[in-house]
């Protein structure tokens, strides 16, 4: 079975737009820093790797930036603009 649907914009009004994340990916971003930045000390007691877990299950062919589904393809994003606004 399978559901097929239009969707309909009535009026001239603005077109939708995704989401912005801007203050979350500026957020993170200085996380990923101060994460860094304390790496360099020898005391530093902060985890070696930083995990995220995704939300859907992908096979080894399928797990990339391009093929993510849904809220793993926008925290992908954000966390990308983040690490590149550190770099």
């Amino acid at each position: 079975m399978t559901l097929v649907y239009n969707l309909v914009g009535r009026g001239r009004g603005p077109l939708p737009e995704p989401p912005s994340y801007e203050g979350e990916q500026s957020r993170v971003a200085a996380l990923l820093q101060a994460w860094a930045e304390g790496k360099k000390s020898p005391d530093d007691n902060a985890p070696e790797k930083l995990i995220y877990p995704l939300e859907h299950a992908y096979t080894p062919a399928e797990l990339g930036f391009a093929t993510l589904k849904g809220a793993d393809a926008a925290v992908a994003a954000a966390l990308a603009a983040a690490v590149a606004a550190i770099r």
